[in-house]
């Protein structure tokens, strides 16, 4: 192959620098090198390229800003830059090709690609300029279609790599061409930089978001505030054009943009953030005015999420990004904790907006998408109740699920306090592509299956419901944790007491409990710990979940009284079942958890002994305390009349094909219908210890591990 000289330097095009190819060379020419023209490749220069012939390259005076303005790093990639392979690269050195036609007609087309807070009656207006803009200045044009396949890339992950790799190159090209335009701002081309500015910041700010590295939060850190640092000289740029652009069509909407901005917040979500900032002994005066300009911007983010008006809702998580000031940067670059923590507000409101494409990670994702599809959006609704599996007879004869029913309508369900018995709602059904998945939870998990047929024969036909699976294990092995309290009262002088009454510090100061603990009593199955004490303070009342606890309508709270919940994990009660009290799903199920029946002297013994230890204990404190619950003279009556939980497990277990106590296997299929998964606490075989969350974390995780294994 031909070679010209190659100097050895660190300059040369940007795709030599990237590709490191060494069967490539590059000569470092201008505007492009020989052999990449000859290898079929952009060539675009890591330096940048000098201003157009006849250009001063100073700034006019006239000019409202400086030469810095104009001058955007031309090694600006995308946060994917560095997985792109090689193999998808292909030339962009036509004026236009397929795969632009692609990106344009896709950017002219899509209805979410600008879309990031703007109002709906301003979409039409913003493409059309866009549009119209982007022929004049190919800066623009190119940059517009970086952003159409940036998008491209999230809502098609099969093709992401060669989507990215195209955002890539065309954002470098676009920032390189940026930088070689007129200098100064003037009518003519106050639009195109304003909307390039745009453009480019949203790209910046989704390629930020998608950061995955290996180093953690170090290295989402790092990307971040590289976005902030860009994305406030972008906004230099707009504001120096402010008085022009106000001039242009675009003054509608910039006018709505800047009242938005300029409000004042009305919430309270940031006023902890404030007295932090306001307390904090390691900030500067500056530091702090730094964080109270942004605390007020993350209020107005808030108070937009609240509003009706959806096309505001989440402007402010691109515009604070934007609106960040430098000293703001700096306190997240050095890792300052004031400034992690407003880091943490803004991840409040990027996660009201998780429907937003920007915040979509999976184009960078090596894993496959899974051909999984629950109900949508459908059953995410508070006003909308499920009522059964839809299922058909399949190739092979066996029932196959292929979507849900549902109703639509507020206070349908007997359990909720809005209930109403005259709302019927309205019927809908949902259509899944794949499988439907069923996560009602222990309770409603088997409601919804036996109204769908599925479930114990003699149960279904009780209640004239057509039997499409005999499954006697559903609603059966309901299982539970006992909870017992054991409270008391100490006198004016303890000593933790005093620290809460005279500067509100010390163990009653804590909002939950202040210490928990495990222990083996003598009745635990096996070596492991049976029991499980916490503790918190100023609360005697917490006797079980009845109505109007959620409120807050406690009985019983005084801070001299302190209150022990002893749990035992390991019941050995008979297990429990949820069955239906109608065929009407509206109806909430008959639960029955069978408590201290079986084997309930040994749970009466093991929880006896715990309340026997923290009452020693209480005694060896040497300060005065009055016994209030459980009574110490009738003890065993008195923890069976007092025990509750909310740990209910098991109404679906997995097990062996063998096993009648079962009805899912071990890939979390609901054995005898086809395309029908539950994963929740209800495919428990037993109550998993004594805090259920965990182990239905890792258990959900391993139904997602399952489906993509299943479905790739």
């Amino acid at each position: 192959m031909l070679r010209r000289s190659h100097k050895k330097s660190k300059k040369g095009c940007t795709q030599c620098l990237v590709s490191k190819r060494r069967h490539v060379k590059c000569d470092e020419g201008r505007p492009t090198c020989l052999l990449c023209t000859m290898s079929n490749r952009e060539c675009s220069f890591a330096s940048d390229p000098q201003p157009p012939e006849g250009t001063n390259s100073s700034t006019s005076d006239s000019s409202p800003r400086d030469e810095s303005l104009f001058s955007l790093d031309t090694n600006l990639r995308s946060t994917s830059a560095t997985s792109l392979s090689d193999s998808h690269e292909s030339s962009f050195d036509s004026v236009v090709n397929m795969e632009h036609m692609e990106l344009f007609i896709h950017g002219i087309t899509s209805k979410d690609l600008f879309s990031l807070g703007d109002k709906v009656e301003h979409s039409q207006e913003m493409l059309d300029i866009w549009l119209k803009e982007s022929v004049k200045a190919p800066y623009l044009l190119h940059q517009v279609l970086a952003f159409s396949a940036r998008h491209l890339a999230v809502i098609h992950p099969d093709r992401s790599i060669s989507y990215l790799d195209q955002a890539v190159k065309l954002q470098t090209r676009a920032v390189s061409l940026f930088n070689s335009t007129k200098r100064e701002v003037d009518s003519s081309n106050c639009l195109p930089i304003l909307l390039f500015s745009v453009t480019l910041g949203h790209h910046l700010l989704a390629d930020a978001l998608a950061t995955r590295t290996s180093d953690g939060l170090d290295g989402f850190l790092t990307h971040y505030v590289q976005c902030v640092e860009m994305n406030r000289g972008l906004y230099r740029l707009t504001v120096s054009a402010w008085p022009l652009l106000l001039n242009t069509e675009l003054e509608p909407v910039l006018s709505w943009s800047s009242r938005q901005s300029s409000k004042d917040p009305i919430g309270n979500h940031c006023e902890p953030m404030t007295q932090l900032i306001n307390d904090s002994a390691a900030l500067s005066n500056e530091e702090k005015e730094v964080c109270h300009e942004a605390i007020q911007y993350l209020q107005l983010g808030f108070d937009a999420m609240f509003e009706e008006d959806d096309g505001s809702r989440y402007r402010m998580i691109f515009q604070w990004t934007m609106l960040a000031s430098p000293g703001l940067t700096s306190l997240l670059a050095t890792k300052r904790p004031e400034a992690l923590i407003l880091l943490g507000y803004y991840a409040l409101l990027l996660h009201h907006g998780r429907s937003l494409w920007q915040q979509e990670t999976r184009a960078f994702s090596a894993r496959p998408k899974p051909k999984v599809m629950t109900c949508g959006k459908a059953l995410r609704k508070p006003i909308i109740l499920a009522t059964r599996v839809l299922t058909k007879q399949g190739r092979n004869k066996k029932p196959r699920a292929y979507g849900v029913e549902y109703m639509v309508g507020e206070g349908l369900y007997s359990a909720d306090g809005r209930y109403d018995p005259e709302q019927t709602g309205e019927i809908r059904e949902v259509h899944a592509k794949h499988e439907v998945i069923v996560s009602g939870g222990a309770f409603n998990t088997p409601q919804i299956l036996m109204l769908s047929g599925i479930g114990p024969r003699e149960e279904l036909e009780a209640w004239d419901i057509p039997v499409v699976v005999d499954l006697p294990a559903v609603g059966s092995n309901l299982h539970d944790n006992y909870e017992s309290p054991c409270t008391g009262t100490f006198d004016d002088e303890d000593p933790c007491f005093v620290l809460w009454r005279d500067d509100a510090s010390g163990p009653h100061a804590s909002r939950d409990s202040s210490y928990g603990a495990v222990w083996r009593s003598s009745q635990s199955w096996d070596n492991d710990s049976d029991l499980m004490f916490l503790s918190s303070p100023g609360l005697s009342g917490l006797v079980g979940f009845y109505p109007g606890y959620s409120t807050g309508e406690r009985a019983g709270s005084d801070p001299a009284e302190w209150m022990h919940a002893v749990v035992k994990m390991q019941t050995s009660d008979s297990a429990g079942t949820v069955r239906l009290n109608s065929s009407d799903p509206r109806i909430r199920p008959n639960i029955n958890f069978n408590y201290f029946t079986e084997s309930a002297e040994r749970d009466l013994d093991a929880i006896v002994e715990g309340i026997e230890m923290l009452r020693r204990a209480f005694d060896a404190t040497g300060v005065p305390y009055t016994q209030l619950s459980p009574d110490p003279e009738n003890l065993r009556q008195s923890i069976q009349d007092l025990a509750f939980s909310h740990h209910a497990s098991s109404t679906c277990a997995i097990g062996a094909d063998d096993d009648g106590n079962s009805c899912v296997d071990s890939r979390f299929r609901v054995r005898g219908v086809d395309n029908l998964r539950v994963v929740d606490a209800s495919v428990f075989p037993r109550s998993p210890g004594g805090m259920p969350n965990g182990p239905t974390w890792t258990i959900s995780r391993k139904a997602f591990e399952t489906l993509l294994e299943d479905n790739h």
